[in-house]
């Protein structure tokens, strides 16, 4: 029977997504991944398996935190656009704070894909599911009249998570105040 493990593993997992956010797949050095989740190598193999695995682990922990925080922010009973518009500024601020980190799935799509086939598919699952959150978050919205009734739901969430990959990608390497708020103003006028 193994040893228990003597570490919190949600703590470990956090750390790991950022430092894997922070320096890429292939410079988070095991030893930088080790250090950074306070554990050992041994541990790190027992509980997560290689440092591909780990990769994966930390990408549907980053999914799952997006996923929650969007439901959260477009939960409140607050007005769809006015809503979009204050999450699209925050979405900037972050990507153009002092680490610039932008989105760690977009990073992992820019440094792995189409070369890794397995995080290439876990990507799209990710996108799938953002899709799927909009898509929820957009019917409501039709619902409430705030978006046309003849919008489709789906192709319009695949524009709004394109759009916001897009968005991250600039406000991250361009980060001009005027342009990203004339993005910002676009794709918030484009959702009618």
């Amino acid at each position: 029977m193994g040893r228990p493990r003597e570490f919190d593993t949600d703590f470990a997992l956090e750390r790991a997504m950022d430092t894997f956010w922070n320096y890429g797949f292939e410079a988070a050095s095991l030893d930088r991944l080790c250090l950074s989740m306070g554990i050992a190598r041994s541990s790190l193999y027992q509980a997560f398996g290689d440092k591909h695995a780990l990769l994966l682990a930390a990408m549907d922990h980053y999914d799952a935190r997006v996923k929650g925080k969007i439901e959260f922010v477009f939960g409140q009973d607050r007005p769809f656009r006015e809503t979009l518009r204050e999450f699209l500024n925050a979405l900037v601020d972050e990507s153009t704070g002092a680490d610039r980190r932008g989105c760690l799935l977009g990073n992992v799509a820019g440094e792995l894909s189409p070369r890794d086939a397995i995080a290439t598919r876990r990507l799209r699952q990710s996108m799938r599911r953002l899709e799927s959150t909009f898509a929820n978050i957009l019917r409501d919205a039709q619902c409430r009249g705030e978006l046309d009734a003849d919008r489709d739901p789906i192709a319009a969430a695949r524009y709004l998570v394109s759009a916001i990959q897009g968005l991250r990608i600039v406000a991250k390497t361009a980060p001009e105040p005027p342009a990203l708020q004339d993005v910002i103003n676009e794709i918030v006028l484009s959702l009618r």
